[in-house]
């Protein structure tokens, strides 16, 4: 299909061309669409890419720019023919990885806004002319200065896939503080077809960070803390195609210090047992707070669970092994795992974790030569069995 349209395309956007190079001369006053919206506005800029003053040589929208850092000669353009249209409209910019004519070209293309300061958050619609010919390679970067290449950062970058024909997918990024310009750069593909860019929106504010939903800290048996929660509102985890900030994990902290990060927004659960010793009561505040890409945090979700004193003979055991010899120096042995594969933590008195590593085979040594002299708990998990004992290190 886009080598038969293309001709067609070509002998329009000529005739177009030539009625824009005398419009553009009769029309020198004409207001720029492109321009900062009242103060008021939390809209720093807004383009649609309909019914717009150009320059007539690159149909690029008045006080935008673009670089064809390829020196191809073919750039972002305006599609403004029926066969090729915008997000819900007629029009949008495009950039090429494939020519009628000319066939593949390997683009390397920026599509730059205007002056933006203040700009903390951007959404845009991004679309592939041709669902068979859909990976097409786009980078959202940033400027803290000027226009030139090397002013620009990547922010954000992603290979579109197989789509129906048509489709458009909304995209929101936040900014970085200081960000003055913003640039789409078309790269990293060739013979494709297209990438289409449209309804392009600029905010003085950050997109807000949906934070953890139904969160609930619960004590367990031998003092394990217990954290579970929900997604954030609104998020769908099969979703691919968000136009919001993507979800990417969690961080879990423990009365004011991270915890944990949880790096799989599908993990909803956290059992602590950090505080699983205790020679006192112990409260413990926890907090859950959602990330997003760009390592942005939510809010933070608490609750807060009160630890009792236990002691290690206390803490029951579900597997019977061999841990010995107890006192140790300098190498404790383990006997008797699952040979398909176990892991140990150790443990202080204040219930630090000192200790921590995955094992295969029924039998392991564990070197605790560096360990001060004192009491420690061990806690080998082998299978779906838990056992805990109480150990003492000595030293000469």
């Amino acid at each position: 299909m886009r080598k038969i349209v293309f001709f067609r395309l070509f002998v329009t956007l000529l005739l177009f061309w030539l009625a824009a190079t005398s419009l553009s001369a009769q029309n020198a006053n004409v207001a720029k669409t492109s321009d900062p919206l009242p103060a008021k506005s939390d809209v720093i800029l807004s383009e649609d890419f309909e019914n717009v003053a150009f320059y007539p040589e690159y149909f690029a929208p008045i006080n935008w720019s673009v670089i064809d850092a390829d020196g191809d000669g073919i750039y972002w353009n305006l599609f403004l023919y029926y066969n090729f249209p915008g997000h819900n409209s007629n029009h949008c910019a495009h950039s090429a990885s494939y020519v009628g004519g000319i066939g593949p070209v390997t683009p390397d293309n920026y599509l730059i806004t205007p002056l933006v300061e203040g700009a903390r958050r951007v959404t845009y619609w991004v679309s592939v002319q041709d669902a068979d010919y859909a990976a097409e390679h786009y980078a959202v970067m940033v400027s803290t200065t000027g226009t030139a290449i090397e002013d620009f950062a990547p922010l954000f970058e992603e290979t579109m896939t197989a789509k129906p024909a048509g489709a458009w997918y909304e995209r929101t990024i936040n900014l970085p503080e200081g960000t003055k310009y913003i640039a789409w750069r078309h790269y990293n593909c060739t013979d494709m077809f297209a990438l289409k860019l449209d309804d392009v929106t600029i905010y003085s504010s950050a997109a807000e960070a949906n934070p953890v939903t139904d969160f609930v800290a619960t004590l367990l048996e031998n003092n394990k803390g217990q954290l579970k929660w929900n997604y954030p509102e609104g998020y769908q985890p099969k979703s691919k195609d968000q136009g919001t900030m993507q979800l990417t994990g969690y961080n879990i902290y423990a009365n004011g210090s991270l915890l944990a990060k949880i790096e799989d927004a599908t993990t909803l659960e956290y059992i602590d047992s950090t505080y699983m010793m205790r020679d006192e009561s112990l409260q413990v505040e926890y907090c859950v707070k959602a990330v997003y890409n760009d390592s942005v945090e939510s809010a933070a979700v608490c609750g807060t669970l009160q630890y009792v004193i236990t002691s290690t003979e206390a803490i029951q055991s579900e597997l019977r092994l061999r841990i010995f010899p107890n006192p140790a120096s300098d190498i404790l042995r383990v006997e008797g795992m699952n040979a398909d594969g176990s892991a140990f933590e150790l443990y202080d008195t204040s219930g630090i974790r000192v200790l921590s590593r995955e094992v295969n085979g029924a039998n392991t040594t564990i070197d605790v030569s560096r360990l001060s002299s004192g009491f420690y708990l061990i806690k080998v998990v082998s299978g779906n069995q838990v056992h805990t004992e109480k150990i003492e290190i000595t030293r000469d």
